[in-house]
């Protein structure tokens, strides 16, 4: 893997940096994001970057992949060099959660009939569970959103699902990967001979979440991925938000910010650690 750039952005998807990152996903984009795996060994030289960052990406690994690939991490960056992790916080999402399950308890001993209150208890336990359970890649998170089912302003508080400008940049960056499975699909559907095939091979990875990473696989708070971090070797590991790190000048690369300069995945959990 040639390296270009001083940070790494590993799991990128649409969100990515050209101000000196070198950007990995699964999915590659020439000129953009190179393809990598993150559940096999990293093809990348020893101490090659300063900074590593991965953001939402850590919680679609399960949790052997996840310390392995961390481990790759710490290998592959500079001494002294920094790890930025973001993922779902755990802790925070529960936490909301008690708070709406209290509010829908007291609404109903009142007997109110309070459709926002029921609808916000609805979109926490989905914001927990559906990514964590769901049997195709929309999930009943997103049939439920368009929908209309939620209360839209406590779905844009609190998580990043209705960031739009998000979902325009996610289209242009998957555009050629779509386009180069929907001409395997073609072939093979034109392929009479090979429908069995299709149905047992090709069809799981495209419509299973567990298979072709749309779904979440763990779920991270603080202490655990501070023991994880403490037991590979990183040092000063330490807790930040969407716009503070030790990382120079990092509010200007923008990664954790949407366009109206807020959080771009509110509930989430930031943490930095040196090598």
């Amino acid at each position: 893997m040639k390296i270009i750039n001083n940070y790494a952005n590993f799991g990128c998807g649409p969100i990515f940096s050209d101000l000196g990152f070198d950007n990995y996903d699964y999915y590659d984009l020439p000129g953009k994001i190179k393809k990598i795996d993150l559940t096999k060994p990293l093809n990348i030289p020893n101490e090659s970057y300063e900074v590593c960052y991965t953001s939402h990406s850590l919680e679609h690994l399960s949790y052997t992949n996840a310390i392995r690939f961390l481990k790759e991490i710490h290998r592959i960056l500079k001494p002294k060099g920094i790890v930025r992790i973001v993922v779902p916080d755990f802790e925070l999402l529960v936490k909301e959660y008690i708070l709406k399950l209290e509010s829908a308890r007291i609404s109903n001993l009142k007997k109110e009939k309070n459709l926002k209150i029921q609808t916000n208890l609805q979109f926490i336990v989905d914001l927990i569970l559906d990514d964590l359970t769901k049997e195709d890649n929309q999930g009943i998170k997103r049939q439920r959103l368009k929908s209309g089912y939620y209360d839209y302003e406590y779905v844009k508080d609190i998580s990043g699902l209705l960031n739009n400008e998000d979902l325009v940049t996610q289209k242009k960056v998957l555009s050629r990967s779509k386009i180069i499975l929907r001409k395997i699909r073609t072939l093979i559907n034109s392929q009479n001979k090979l429908n069995l095939f299709k149905k047992k091979i090709f069809s799981p990875f495209f419509k299973d979440p567990r298979k072709n990473g749309y779904a979440h696989k763990w779920m991270w708070d603080e202490m655990q991925l501070f023991y994880v971090l403490k037991d590979i070797g990183f040092i000063s590991i330490k807790r930040h938000n969407f716009n503070s790190s030790e990382i120079s000048d990092w509010h200007k690369f923008k990664l954790d910010l949407n366009h109206e300069n807020r959080p771009l995945h509110p509930l989430s959990l930031y943490i930095e650690a040196s090598k």
